[in-house]
């Protein structure tokens, strides 16, 4: 989980309030945690910073024992496919591991999604397949506002003939009620 993930999951508790100042504390707290061996470090994601580097081998036979490890079936080989969406990159180590085992591509929106992202993910829908694209995002103007820009946007960069079904998943109006 993020910070941000941390954060927004105690907001309802109580224990803080929605300021920057609160926000600062639960990580200054998360540190303290991972430093004292209480929260193992693993536990605590950043994905906004990464390091860059392609794959390489000692030896021909390595590189060939880690291809065939790599080897996963296309579970998604029917007439239907499914892709995830989530306009916060904070639950997204919550979901990728699901999305991971069922072979479920993740997308991060962070809010509005740029061009650059809605191009490519509408010129990576395969017009042969009925494609299901579900969100998981606030329901307040702005999130559901970035969904139909997201949706509007994939619409137009996919092939002509492509048949995709825009659902929001959560957090719907039925599920604030509930």
């Amino acid at each position: 989980m993020t910070l941000r993930g941390v954060y927004y999951r105690l907001q309802p508790s109580g224990l803080i309030e929605k300021t920057e100042n609160d926000y600062r504390k639960v990580g200054r707290e998360l540190l303290k945690l991972r430093r004292n061996g209480d929260i193992a470090y693993d536990d605590i994601t950043d994905g906004t910073r990464y390091v860059l580097k392609d794959p390489s081998f000692r030896s021909k036979e390595d590189a060939l024992a880690n291809w065939a490890g790599m080897y996963r079936q296309n579970l998604w080989t029917g007439d239907t496919r499914i892709e995830v969406f989530t306009e916060k990159d904070a639950i997204s180590g919550v979901i990728a591991p699901v999305c991971t085992r069922w072979d479920v591509p993740l997308g991060i929106q962070r809010g509005y999604a740029s061009e650059s992202f809605t191009w490519r993910v509408g010129h990576n829908v395969d017009p042969d397949v009925f494609t299901i694209m579900v969100q998981l995002g606030d329901h307040d103007p702005s999130g559901v506002g970035a969904w139909e820009d997201f949706a509007g946007k994939v619409l137009e960069f996919a092939d002509l003939g492509a048949t995709i079904d825009f659902v929001r998943l959560a957090v719907t109006p039925e599920q604030i009620d509930e």
